[in-house]
């Protein structure tokens, strides 16, 4: 069954693909009348994606996003053990390690059960807050693996609400971050970039572990690109391009090309063109003209294959040459041009030329 000559678009980077030359290493899963399965790489960020294809040839792209989860088992309250409260701390603790092997094993029913028991004794011990605290924040997350969100949402405002930000400021921050992560399983995007953003400033206020602030930065990160795929999947382009900008804008810019910042650039940059590309519909050049030029500059920061930059420079042509700048349209073709060479050299086969050894003598 052939592949229909249009585009699909990449949620990992936001790359359009044209299926009938540039999408690289295409393999068939399924074929037969009814539908065609392929496996297919995306040009830019080569990361895999299947694409299906009905009997009409109309194609849709599947599970492309690396940040969507796995959909969350629906909370089994048959499944969650009753245990009896913890009679002494010693019982307690003993509790709290037994929940840890359990949800070690994703057994989120039992880890649940035995943190819950733990808990129910700490918190009728006044010097007990701090454990009483970090079990609150392990029951959230027991309840959100089990896909009860909303309570495990109750869990880490609780906690929060128990703790001193000063006083343990990495403690306080993790259960920010968990906070974030339960509200963007709601959707709940501004909610979920309040907490993280929160989490890594307090790791850039009080931490020393620069290994610690590197891992908050990357989690921060993370969220502000998947709230950009999130509005991406929306349509609401203009709120994807900020929350990606604010992923790549983590990162130095000497740094981001050995290190997943050149993917957040990346991103940013194939978002900025599509969004230029709406602009020019519309015939806002103007501003079309400021988005490609953040594109360019993006992929070029993120070392973007020359195929995305030529795609790029074409753009910028197109728009000076409607604009009436006549030179730096010249300009950015000249480029185009230069690309387009390296591109069929890149392209050309070597061939492969044995020269004969001479005989050794007698």
């Amino acid at each position: 069954m052939p592949v229909r000559e249009d585009h699909l678009a990449c949620q990992h980077c936001f790359a359009d693909n044209d299926k009938t030359h540039l999408i690289e290493k295409m393999r068939a899963q399924l074929e037969n009348d009814a539908k065609s399965v392929l496996m297919a790489r995306c040009i830019a960020c080569k990361m895999e994606f299947m694409i299906l294809i009905d009997a009409k040839g109309q194609c849709e792209l599947v599970d492309i996003n690396p940040y969507e989860e796995l959909e969350q088992k629906k909370l089994n309250l048959d499944k969650i053990p009753n245990l009896p409260i913890a009679k002494n701390d010693a019982e307690a603790l003993s509790m709290f390690q037994e929940g840890i092997k359990h949800f070690e094993n994703q057994n989120y029913p039992s880890a649940y059960a035995s943190w819950r028991a733990a808990q129910e004794w700490f918190l009728k011990q006044p010097q007990s807050k701090a454990e009483s605290c970090a079990l609150l924040s392990n029951i959230g997350i027991a309840l959100d693996r089990m896909g009860d969100t909303k309570e495990a949402i109750s869990c880490y405002e609780s906690a929060l609400l128990m703790m001193n930000q000063n006083e343990k400021p990495d403690e306080y921050a993790t259960v920010l971050n968990n906070l974030g992560a339960a509200y963007l399983h709601l959707g709940r995007m501004s909610d979920a970039e309040k907490y993280h953003k929160q989490a890594y400033e307090l790791h850039v206020q009080h931490g020393k572990d620069e290994a610690l602030l590197l891992r908050e930065r990357d989690n921060l990160a993370f969220t502000y690109a998947k709230i950009g795929s999130q509005y991406f999947r929306l349509d609401d382009l203009e709120n994807s391009v900020r929350a990606t900008r604010s992923a790549a804008a983590l990162f130095d810019v000497g740094q981001s090309a050995a290190t997943q910042g050149a993917l957040h650039y990346l991103r940013l940059g194939n978002l900025l063109l599509r969004k230029g590309e709406q602009l020019i519909q519309r015939l806002d050049f103007s501003a079309a003209l400021g988005c490609f030029e953040e594109a360019l500059l993006s992929h070029e920061i993120a070392k973007a294959p020359e195929l995305v930059i030529l795609r790029d420079a074409n753009c910028l042509s197109e728009v000076y040459r409607k604009l009436g700048d006549i030179d730096k349209a010249l300009d950015a073709m000249q480029k185009v041009e230069e690309l387009r060479e390296t591109l069929k050299k890149m392209q050309t086969p070597s061939l492969t030329v044995f020269k004969k050894t001479p005989e050794a003598g007698i």
